[in-house]
């Protein structure tokens, strides 16, 4: 993409100035689109003068990446109808690129924190304690959740407990290289494919004894197969019910890795993501793309005859993948009721996720914006207009979306998905079997959160059962 300085360019339909434009139009978005959202103020918990701190990832390498600037305005602007709803409040950008856990720990932190997820790393913030419990807050707020997918909520949710509430969306579809295939004289994909002739395509469209190697898709891995593709065979990585629990070593999940792991290690199929530069030197049938992306694969994939596809259906449905970044209030904020009122309007009312729908195309979370997000990827991109990038909304109006791990374990989070990692390596070099692996991965993953619920009760019966007043503390000597 050119850079930020240079004039206007068109790539292959897409306008430079049309998706770029947004931004400078940005900053009247807000106060025009947004701001009639509500007429006055409406009273409450922030009645009086609050200052709240608020994280902004408008530092971002993404931001810089696509050469836009001034995203500070723009993220204020986008928070005026807030601002004119609570004059009360005095809203104040905490600035970062990653998510602050030592500021939190430290009490610098943001009051009002951005999580960026997978790989566990919303898991760490849950697991020490640093989010506050959003449960109460719902109730009292009347907030349907039912405007969000449900299993997108699974990663900040312990114990029947809500920590966070969704930034936005992205879910996963397939892009297949229609000219390759025509070439091979192999059929199309059906509009709807099942796992099986999603297996059968990749077959039939790689060729891994040829002087150039051919790959026929990719498939996409964390730790092992993201969530999506285990709640497709009814398996999962953690308990739903047991958070404390891997489940990796159940029939479900099983059958699923015996399914995937030989496509990528018979060179059928590569792991991640589609790679565009195969894909346009003929070299990749089909990869999955995120719909955060939609825009950077219309820009990079080369000639007309490429389409989305959706995920294949698996043995119990259509599900796929969404991210895993939240909005959550932190633990020791000293404005909690005020912190409430700023996110349950950036996430559970249409205008934050609508500004930057149309400032950045991000996907909005809020399944009733899917359709306008949709109208606005045409209006800026026409050459995406017979792509099919209808195909990324409907698992999330289906409600068929997971988070990319399913969620986080309770206590060693971030340990217990190295651990994982480590055993998908295993089945990659060809060391264990994927029975052998998940087994292995799961004892170990339930050893350690054992472990780690062991540690929790010592420490919290250590902290009973210190003195805090009265003769044992009076007779510590001073200076002791």
């Amino acid at each position: 993409m050119a850079g930020a300085g240079s004039g206007p360019a068109t790539v292959r339909g897409i306008s430079r100035r049309r998706v770029l434009g947004a931004a400078a139009a940005g900053v009247g978005l807000a106060a025009g689109m947004l701001g009639g959202c509500r007429a006055g103020a409406r009273p409450g918990a922030a009645s009086l003068r609050t200052v709240l701190v608020f994280q902004a990832l408008v530092q971002s390498d993404w931001f810089v990446n696509e050469g836009i600037s001034g995203v500070q305005e723009l993220v204020w602007q986008a928070t005026a109808p807030f601002r004119q709803l609570h004059p009360g409040i005095d809203l104040r950008f905490f600035g970062t690129t990653v998510n602050p856990v030592g500021e939190v720990i430290a009490g610098s932190g943001p009051d009002v924190v951005q999580l960026q997820g997978g790989g566990g790393g919303v898991g760490a913030w849950l697991e020490n304690g640093l989010l506050l419990d959003l449960t109460a807050y719902v109730r009292q707020s009347n907030l349907n959740l039912d405007i969000f997918a449900t299993r997108q909520l699974d990663a900040v949710q312990v114990g029947g407990r809500l920590y966070g509430l969704p930034e936005y969306t992205g879910t996963d579809a397939m892009v297949v290289n229609l000219d390759l295939v025509d070439r091979l004289g192999q059929p199309y994909p059906s509009a709807q494919w099942s796992y099986l002739e999603w297996a059968e395509f990749v077959r039939n469209t790689a060729a891994v004894r040829a002087s150039k190697p051919r790959l026929g898709g990719s498939v996409r891995l964390g730790p092992v197969p993201v969530g999506a593709y285990l709640a497709g065979w009814g398996g999962a990585i953690i308990d739903p019910a047991d958070r404390r629990r891997c489940v990796l070593d159940s029939p479900q999940a099983v059958a699923c890795g015996e399914f995937l792991y030989p496509l990528i290690l018979e060179g059928l199929a590569a792991p991640g993501l589609n790679q565009p530069a195969l894909f346009n030197a003929g070299l990749m049938a089909s990869g999955v793309v995120w719909q955060g992306q939609t825009l950077a694969n219309a820009r990079m994939l080369q000639g007309d005859k490429w389409r989305f596809y959706p995920m294949p259906t698996w043995p119990e449905g259509a599900y796929t993948f969404t991210n895993e970044n939240y909005y959550a209030i932190t633990a020791g904020s000293r404005q909690p009721a005020a912190a409430w009122e700023l996110l349950n309007w950036i996430c559970g009312e249409p205008h934050y996720q609508r500004a930057f729908m149309h400032l950045f195309l991000w996907p909005p979370a809020l399944r009733a914006l899917w359709p306008e997000w949709l109208a606005q990827v045409h209006a800026v991109a026409p050459v995406l207009r017979n792509k099919n990038v209808e195909v990324f909304g409907a698992p999330l109006v289906a409600d068929r979306v997971v988070a990319v791990n399913g969620g986080s374990f309770t206590y060693q989070d971030q340990q217990a998905f190295a651990v994982i990692g480590q055993y998908n390596g295993q089945i990659l070099a060809r060391k264990l079997s994927v029975t052998q692996a998940f087994a292995q991965a799961a004892r170990q993953v339930n050893a350690l959160e054992a472990a780690g619920a062991g540690g929790k009760a010592r420490a919290a019966a250590s902290a009973q059962a210190f003195p805090r007043q009265g003769p044992p503390v009076a007779a510590v000597l001073p200076g002791i």
